[in-house]
C-alpha cells in the first residue's frame, strides 16, 4: 500500500526532539505494512524488531521515546498502536474512504478500539470542515465506535504516564492518561419504531405498528453497523426517489427497506438517490405517479 508522510513532519519539535532511534520509529510506524488510514491496527513489537532488525530492548526504548511526545499511544495489553496525528495530518477526502476504514475497523478486536482513537475522531469531526455526505458517514463510524469501544488503555507495560505532558501545546493527541470511556446510549428498538413513525406520518409514509422478531433480528444488526436512524432519515428529503416524487417510480421508502441489510441505509445516508432527483422545474410541470393516480380516480368518478 502506497504511504503518504505529512511533509512539516521535518519542522515539528516533538520530532526533531526525538534521536534516531525514535524518529526511524515513528517513521517505521507511519508506513509499515501492518499500518492502514486510520492509524489504529495490531502490532506486536516483536513484528517491529523483526522489520527493524532490533533487539527487544531497543523497541521498547524506542517505543517509550516516540509515546512521550504524544506522536503515539500504545497499548501492550493488545499489541494496539494509534498515530495520535492521523486524522489531522492526513483527511480523508471522501465518504467512501471513511466507510472502507469503518469496514477495516469492525473487522478488529473490540479491545483494540482505544478511547483515545475515539476521542481522537470525535475532534475530527467537530473540527474539520466536513461536506454533508462526508460528515455523516463520520457520524455514524463515530457512533459505532463510541458503542464498541468496552474497555480504557492498560496502563502496565510501558510507562505512557507523561504521553500527554504537551498537551496544552500544538498536539495532536486530544485526551490525558486518565480519560474515562464515554458511551453513546443506544436507542431502544422501541425508540427507532416511533421515530420512524413520527417521520413517516410527516412525509406520507408507511408506518409500522409493531416490531416483528425479524425486525428486531434486522435492528440489532444495523446497530452493530453503527446505524445513526435520525441522520438517515434527515437524508432522504433530500432525495425525491425516496418519496415517490420522481418521473421514475412511485416507489416510497419505507422501515424495512432501511433495515433490510448493510448497504441500503448507507446508500441513502451517503445520498445515494440524489442523482434521480427531479430537475428544476419537473416537480411543477410534471405529475408524479401518486398525482396522476389520484386525478384518474377523479376522473372515474
Amino acid at each position: 500500500m502506497y504511504s503518504v508522510i505529512y511533509d512539516k513532519i521535518w519542522l515539528d519539535p516533538r520530532f526533531n526532539s526525538m534521536n534516531d532511534d525514535g524518529k526511524l520509529l515513528y517513521l517505521y510506524l507511519l508506513t509499515c505494512k501492518h499500518r492502514n488510514t486510520f492509524g489504529l491496527y495490531i502490532l506486536p513489537l516483536e513484528y517491529a524488531c523483526a522489520d527493524l532488525k532490533w533487539v527487544s530492548r531497543r523497541c521498547q526504548d524506542g517505543v517509550k521515546t516516540v509515546s512521550k511526545q504524544s506522536l503515539i499511544i500504545y497499548d501492550t495489553a493488545t499489541c494496539t498502536v494509534f498515530l495520535t496525528g492521523v486524522f489531522k495530518n492526513y483527511p480523508y477526502q471522501n465518504s467512501s474512504q471513511i466507510l472502507g476504514a469503518m469496514r477495516i475497523l469492525q473487522s478488529m478486536p473490540r479491545e483494540c478500539i482505544l478511547p483515545e482513537f475515539v476521542i481522537a475522531l470525535e475532534h475530527y469531526i467537530t473540527d474539520a470542515e466536513q461536506e454533508g455526505g462526508k460528515k455523516r458517514q463520520a457520524e455514524i463510524w463515530l457512533n459505532w465506535c463510541k458503542n464498541n469501544t468496552v474497555r480504557g488503555r492498560c496502563e502496565d507495560g510501558l510507562d505512557n504516564s507523561n504521553s500527554n505532558s504537551n498537551s496544552n501545546s500544538n498536539s495532536n493527541i486530544y485526551v490525558n492518561s486518565n480519560t474515562k470511556k464515554t458511551t453513546k446510549k443506544q436507542e431502544t428498538h422501541e425508540e427507532y419504531l416511533q421515530t420512524w413513525n413520527e417521520f413517516a406520518t410527516k412525509h406520507k409514509l408507511t408506518t409500522i405498528t409493531k416490531l416483528s422478531a425479524t425486525r428486531n433480528r434486522s435492528i440489532n444488526l444495523r446497530i452493530k453497523e453503527g446505524i445513526d436512524l435520525k441522520a438517515v432519515l434527515e437524508a432522504i428529503p433530500e432525495q425525491d426517489f425516496l418519496l415517490g416524487k420522481t418521473k421514475v417510480s412511485n416507489w416510497k421508502v419505507d422501515f424495512g427497506y432501511i433495515f433490510a441489510n448493510d448497504t441500503n441505509w448507507l446508500k441513502i445516508l451517503e445520498l445515494g438517490f440524489k442523482h434521480l432527483n427531479n430537475k428544476e422545474g419537473d416537480k411543477q410541470d410534471e405529475e408524479t405517479y401518486e398525482e396522476r393516480e389520484e386525478r384518474y380516480k377523479e376522473l372515474l368518478k
